[in-house]
């Protein structure tokens, strides 16, 4: 297996392939590490993250389609402090711009809220690979906990 340097793992250029490497929307944050040892925990914190921002993406398509900004500015608070708990730092900051540009009720929402649900979709799709592959049923998944821990602590 080739190794990565540390400027190829910071930058995701893998020079022997001379391409990017692809760069998760999701890792889970350091401070949350000793989750890894409590699965179902961990699981739990997880799933309810993915629940509630589908749930929340769908409140905001309702909201823009009514033009309720403050609908918007409050569920872009929302999400924007739980994506940045959960290790989700684009979907984060995506989720800070609605809430600003909301509450100035700018024109640019509508193009912030669609790229806020691509990125819940593609966070989502990220956490569901983590946790169906394995960790919270104490089974080692497409990496196993320490191939997790190693990919992920390089960060």
């Amino acid at each position: 297996m080739h190794m990565q340097t540390r400027h190829q793992r910071e930058t995701g250029v893998n020079a022997a392939m001379g391409a990017a490497l692809p760069v998760p929307h999701w890792a889970l944050p350091g401070e949350l590490d000793f989750l890894l040892d409590e699965p179902n925990t961990l699981q739990d914190l997880l799933v309810t993250f993915v629940v509630d921002a589908e749930m929340r993406s769908l409140a905001l398509v309702s909201a823009l389609e009514a033009q309720d900004f403050e609908t918007m500015r409050y569920k872009g608070h929302s999400l924007k402090g739980s994506a940045a708990q959960i290790g989700a730092p684009a979907l984060a900051a995506f989720a800070g711009k609605l809430e600003i540009s909301a509450s100035l009720r700018q024109e640019g929402c509508g193009a912030l809220v669609r790229q806020m649900l691509d990125e819940v979709r593609v966070v989502s799709s990220e956490i569901r690979e983590f946790v169906s592959g394995g960790l919270c049923s104490g089974q080692p998944g497409l990496l196993g906990f320490s191939g997790w821990r190693n990919q992920h602590s390089a960060r």
